[in-house]
């Protein structure tokens, strides 16, 4: 089941593409995302090294690696 948070924040890619481009929105989680996006939550750290995960700020955008 596909949900509507998800079809909205989700970037569908080109194949070869490596990355999901995730804008934070209002009550955003790290947790939430790696879940979302069936992404461990250390790739997400590991891929945006400069982001603090206590103070996302709606409309940042993050970087989601394309697991295949």
């Amino acid at each position: 089941r596909l949900h509507k948070y998800r079809a909205r924040n989700y970037r569908f890619t080109a194949p070869g593409d490596r990355w999901i481009i995730h804008t934070i929105q209002k009550g955003d989680t790290l947790y939430r995302l790696a879940t979302s996006y069936h992404v461990p939550l250390l790739t997400i750290f590991r891929h945006n090294p400069a982001l603090d995960p206590r103070q996302l700020v709606v409309g940042d955008k993050i970087r989601i690696p394309r697991i295949s």
